[in-house]
């Protein structure tokens, strides 16, 4: 609530306006928070569209894939993922479009579709590593570790889940739990 309280109070400072990066934070506290934030997240994708910002706009996408999700709208997270997954570049080495194979991953892994939740979670991991984006890669070593033990692979999900768990705590405690659960 207080993230939501201090970008609404930014917003009537600017005349209700805030810009596509502080209207994507709304959008996240607001599902986090308030189960809202559709709207502020599908404007803050229209904006980086409108700048240009493609991976931006692709890490809002799936920002509303994963909100909606969460909120029981499986077809409209699908087609937000879609979306998001469309717009990042192959190839690409921004934090942005390693938060949208990892958002892919998770969200692949929770509809039941383990393949394409391994093979997402795989490239998440390889440019998370190459570009140093550590909360990224403790998230696609969860999703591929949950994906893997959904196909029975025990082994390798728990290799996984102690990579994952070690990494958390040394770069946030709070991520270790869902590692160690």
């Amino acid at each position: 609530p207080a993230a939501v309280r201090a970008l609404r109070a930014a917003a009537m400072l600017r005349g209700g306006q805030l810009d596509p990066h502080a209207l994507r934070a709304l959008g996240i506290a607001l599902f986090e928070t308030e189960s809202g934030g559709v709207e502020e997240l599908e404007q803050a994708f229209g904006l980086f569209l409108e700048a240009g910002q493609r991976t931006a706009a692709a890490a809002a996408a799936a920002d509303l894939a994963f909100g909606l999700w969460g909120h029981g709208d499986g077809a409209g997270s699908a087609a937000w993922m879609q979306r998001g997954l469309e717009l990042i570049d192959e190839g690409g080495r921004s934090p942005h479009e390693a938060h949208v194979l990892a958002q892919g991953a998770r969200r692949a892994m929770l509809a039941g579709d383990t393949g394409v939740a391994v093979e997402l979670a795989d490239r998440a991991l390889e440019l998370a590593t190459a570009i140093g984006a550590e909360q990224v890669r403790i998230a696609g070593l969860i999703t591929r570790a949950t994906a893997r033990a959904n196909a029975a692979e025990y082994e390798t999900a728990c290799a996984d889940l102690e990579a994952a768990g070690e990494l958390a705590l040394v770069v946030d405690p709070s991520e270790a739990t869902r590692a160690y659960v």
